[in-house]
């Protein structure tokens, strides 16, 4: 480990010194250094571009992620559904299962209600997805 560290620092020396000589040699020979560089465009056009797409994108992979989440859990469903005919097929005795109990609703923060209402609304989207699923699969 202080092998792997005494190699960072002398690497990151010697970048230091190569940068440091170049810097001299630019104030020698007067040169200037310019900002824009041909190949990247500005920073400006940068950072507009992605706040202008950004939300585009957030909603884009939103969507991505609650398509395969939806396709996965039908195939789950379907694959599930298959073991426990095999299962129940096999074994005869039946298990008594409790009716599970319910909390008390308590008021929440108004934090919590935020997130309950961007779940609710992400179960909307889940539910149109699961929709348009199942009517292309059938």
């Amino acid at each position: 480990m202080t092998f792997v560290l005494i190699l960072f620092f002398i690497s990151l020396f010697s970048i230091m010194f190569m940068l440091n000589k170049r810097v001299a040699f630019i104030r020698e020979q007067n040169m200037t250094v310019v900002d824009h560089s041909p190949v990247l465009p500005d920073i400006k056009d940068v950072h507009y571009i992605l706040i202008r797409h950004g939300k585009e994108l957030g909603f884009f992979i939103i969507a991505i992620t609650l398509r395969t989440y939806v396709r996965s859990s039908i195939l789950l469903k379907k694959k599930s559904k298959e073991i426990y005919r095999k299962i129940k097929s096999k074994i005869t005795k039946k298990e008594h299962i409790e009716p599970e109990i319910t909390a008390e609703k308590k008021e929440a923060s108004a934090f919590l209600k935020t997130v309950s209402e961007y779940k609710k609304k992400i179960g909307r989207l889940k539910d149109q997805i699961i929709e348009e699923e199942t009517n292309i699969h059938g």
